[in-house]
């Protein structure tokens, strides 16, 4: 059976039972009073880990209390402010607005944008919140809107300039989801501001041919935080697929934190399209042309070798004029063709494992009469006979032709173009040295571009379809090397093949 601490008092006399009712209540007080004080010593302590300055008034308005965050925003020790009135740390010009909304007792939260001090002179903007409370005082939250006020009126700003441009813009935060995009975005894609708004770009634009690993450099930069420059496809709202040249910015602010990207977008559809059509035609013509070039060919070939019988001089030097210049347009015509099978995936590559000097001394050999053309010797100046690559020799071989040939071109007369081949950390290298007038500055970005010359006029002394370079990159990445270029204007240029060597299981 349960027996309470008041059945025990019917027993006890009337004056020892007041005095334990008293000491229980006492108890009971006290218990409650230490509740309440470690509540308060809680909320206190939240209060002061705030980012937002938390102040308390007085019935009279005087400051009885401050959080830290209060002196990051004034620049003034809290100690210094207490007893003061709110409204001394606000311009004159707005303490009467200030005095108003704290002097409110309705009942109801109160807000105002406006204007704090700062000890270094500068005003702070902030939303001032305040709440009455019992003691006749007031609680009020001040929140630094100073950042999000001046972002608000940048992007204010950008919306205004970039609403006037044909490119696509877009412009996110720092987490890349949309604040705002202009007009020609719109009209592009279909898609108004307010339906992509807070969202990322990827999420509704991309398609089923979109480029992954163009997305994927996207976001790598992105996560990065650089600029970078990409061609990518998109989708309209109705499906319409579309080109843009991307240039990706991020916008740091002086403190070096991230505050947004913008995104301007050049829509590229119509020259991707003629582009097309460009290498549609190149590559039909190129076809047509092979069949019947290749029987001029032979038949010059015939007549210069005497099948018909001989010819009188000047025939025979006609004939061996028409015989080269046929042959420089199988070259063209080659490739053309290479280059078109290449962009379509189409040029097969066998790659096998195998030494690399008997590629490199047949191409010095073979190359050696068409260098003797420009008064050039090719001159091997050091080997690698133990390096092995897996390569498809007779496309190394074709990288090693137009090397070659490049640099005779460029070369002075009775000089040498000087071939080495060395091999460093797991890297096999191939040479190709030249003492002619270097590379223009000018010319650097655009050396393994399609049809590049660095003298494009009709006039210029040195022939070159302006692909053998372009090819020459492609079939060396897809034999999973690097070529690349030294030059030095006006003393010559070093071209080079990177490959990686091959080991026998």
């Amino acid at each position: 059976m349960h027996v309470s601490v008041w059945d025990d008092m019917d027993e006890t006399p009337d004056g020892d039972r007041l005095q334990l009712a008293t000491d229980l209540h006492v108890e009971a007080t006290n218990r409650l009073m230490e509740a309440l004080v470690e509540s308060e010593n809680r909320m206190r302590r939240r209060v002061e880990l705030l980012a937002d300055a938390v102040i308390e008034t007085d019935a009279a308005g005087a400051l009885v209390f401050l959080n830290p965050a209060w002196s990051s925003l004034t620049g003034k020790p809290v100690r210094d402010c207490l007893g003061r009135t709110a409204s001394d740390f606000f311009p004159a010009q707005l303490r009467a607005a200030v005095e108003a909304v704290l002097a409110d007792r309705t009942g109801e939260h109160q807000e105002l944008a406006t204007r704090l001090e700062h000890a270094d002179g500068r005003t702070v903007r902030v939303v001032l919140t305040t709440s009455p409370i019992p003691t006749g005082g007031v609680v009020a939250v001040l929140r630094d809107v100073t950042r999000e006020h001046e972002y608000q009126e940048e992007l204010s700003k950008l919306s205004l300039v970039a609403s006037t441009t044909s490119n696509l813009v877009v412009i996110t935060d720092a987490f890349g989801y949309i604040d705002w995009v202009n007009p020609a975005f719109e009209q592009r894609t279909g898609y108004a501001l307010d339906e992509v708004r807070g969202r990322t770009p990827g999420s509704f634009l991309q398609g089923p041919a979109t480029d992954q690993d163009a997305v994927e450099r996207i976001r790598t930069a992105i996560h990065e935080r650089r600029s970078i420059r990409e061609e990518v496809l998109n989708y309209t709202k109705s499906g319409e697929h579309y080109w843009i040249s991307l240039n990706l910015t991020p916008v740091i602010d002086g403190e070096g934190r991230l505050e947004r990207y913008i995104s301007v977008q050049d829509d590229t559809t119509e020259r991707k399209r003629v582009e097309r059509m460009k290498t549609q035609f190149v590559s039909t013509v190129s076809h047509e042309l092979r069949t019947p070039l290749t029987s001029i060919s032979g038949a010059l070939g015939l007549l210069v070798g005497g099948v018909a019988g001989p010819m009188p001089e000047q025939a025979g030097t006609l004939l061996e004029i028409a015989k080269k210049n046929s042959e420089r347009l199988t070259l063209l015509i080659n490739d053309l063709l290479d280059m078109d099978k290449l962009a379509e995936g189409g040029l097969p590559i066998e790659s096998e494992v195998q030494h690399l000097m008997p590629i490199v001394d047949l191409a010095v050999h073979d190359n050696q009469t068409y260098a003797g053309q420009f008064g050039v010797r090719l001159t091997l100046l050091a080997r690698c006979d133990d390096a092995l690559v897996d390569v498809d020799g007779l496309r190394l071989m074709q990288v090693m032709s137009n090397l070659l040939s490049n640099s005779c071109k460029f070369a002075p007369v009775d000089s040498s173009v000087d071939v080495t081949v060395s091999s460093s950390d797991g890297v096999v290298r191939i040479s190709i040295r030249d003492r002619g007038p270097g590379i223009p500055e000018s010319f650097r970005d655009s050396v393994f571009e399609k049809f590049s010359q660095a003298d494009a006029s009709d006039t210029r002394a040195i022939g070159g379809t302006g692909l053998g370079l372009a090819i020459s990159k492609e079939l060396v990445e897809r034999m999973g090397g690097v070529i690349g270029y030294e030059s030095t204007e006006g003393h010559g240029a070093t071209f080079f093949v990177d490959l990686p060597v091959a080991t026998v299981d």
